[in-house]
């Protein structure tokens, strides 16, 4: 079945996004719009998928080379020459390639690399494009009072670029600021994208219709975003071989290391029978060179999933998700704009921790026999 997901629709990606947010929320709808945000954010989008997709072809490489390199050299000594050397050579060649590019991470780690940095920018963006709306509130409420967006939109024009000449400079430095900070270091330090927000996000808030139409679209785009995002990374619907959802991956490479395990204890229990028979004699090798190739088969599955990461991403995307599910339970009885502010504030917080978790876990996951 398809993916039919429309991601990053949080930033109205799509023209049924844009007209639906507008319908909504006519008063603060250019508020919500940041056409040059989704310009920045897809070039980069694009190259974070395309690093991505080559990160783990490379890695997938790395294991099927290391393994062929395995099985040839098991089977060398059923062979006869010159076919003993060639495979020898082949399986010299494929386990010195295979360790070149999973142990010392030649091609595999420079895309994982780019992959990460470019992700890492359009997360900072998501979070830049909200974090500025709970910002200025009152800002945002003014302008739609007055119907004159110029002044705000050319200050979060000039915020926007800024950001761009931080990316051009020092991405790498960014990057390496953000998963490497002490762990006891307070998450307030680090996720904020303005240094100006905490003291921004503290000013008191009139409870008016134009105040109340922003905070009810933040949570309709961003938390209910939020929510939608990190059930539909858990769902268990897709049927294919080689899935990108962390709960098919589990569940693929589960059945697949069961079934070679079983294979392994059937070919046992037949060894231990052909001792009574003579017969058995012929085949017992061949048996014995089955069970390697099962024995390399499951360590090549278990490397897949130290590079994929399933089940880390699975307990990832459950913790945000259950971060998010508290935060719109205390959302619905709060009454005063302050108030829904401050827990919306928190919603930020726990994007940013997430983020620097999947980081973290994906930068630490190799694929290495």
């Amino acid at each position: 079945m398809p993916d039919t997901y429309r991601y990053n629709d949080e930033l109205l990606f799509d023209e049924d996004d844009r007209q639906a947010a507008k319908d909504s929320y006519p008063n603060i709808f250019p508020a919500l719009d940041h056409p040059e945000l989704r310009e920045f954010f897809a070039a980069h989008d694009v190259r974070a998928n395309g690093m991505k997709r080559n990160s783990r072809r490379w890695g997938f490489r790395a294991v099927a080379l290391v393994s062929l390199a395995l099985i040839g050299a098991s089977m060398t000594h059923f062979l006869g020459q010159p076919w003993q050397r060639v495979v020898a050579g082949v399986s010299a060649v494929a386990g010195i390639l295979g360790a070149g590019l999973g142990v010392f991470g030649v091609m595999f780690a420079a895309s994982k690399d780019e992959w990460l940095q470019h992700r890492f920018v359009t997360e900072r963006l998501r979070q830049m494009h909200f974090q500025w709306l709970l910002a200025h509130i009152a800002d945002i409420a003014e302008a739609a009072e007055r119907k004159d967006w110029t002044a705000l939109i050319a200050a979060r024009a000039a915020a926007l670029g800024q950001f761009k000449q931080q990316v051009a400079g020092c991405l790498s430095t960014l990057f390496d600021d953000a998963i490497e900070l002490p762990p006891d270091e307070s998450p307030r330090t680090g996720y904020a994208m303005d240094p100006a927000f905490i003291r921004k996000t503290t000013t008191k808030l009139p409870a008016t219709d134009h105040v109340t139409e922003l905070l009810d679209a933040y949570v309709a785009i961003r938390v209910m975003g939020q929510w939608r995002y990190a059930s539909h990374r858990l769902k268990l619907r897709e049927r294919s071989f080689i899935s990108t959802f962390p709960r098919e991956q589990a569940r693929t490479l589960t059945a697949l290391g069961i079934g070679a395990i079983t294979l392994l204890v059937v070919l046992h229990i037949a060894a231990a029978i052909g001792v009574f028979f003579k017969s058995a004699v012929l085949w017992m090798p061949y048996a014995d060179l089955l069970a390697m190739w099962l024995a390399i088969g499951a360590l090549a599955l278990r490397t897949v999933e130290e590079g994929l990461q399933p089940r880390r991403e699975i307990e990832r995307y459950r913790a945000y998700r259950a971060g998010i599910a508290n935060i719109r339970q205390r959302l619905e009885p709060a009454k005063t704009p302050a108030r829904r502010r401050e827990i919306m504030i928190e919603l930020e917080e726990l994007a940013w921790d997430e983020m620097v978790n999947f980081l973290k876990s994906n930068q630490e996951a190799r694929f290495v026999m």
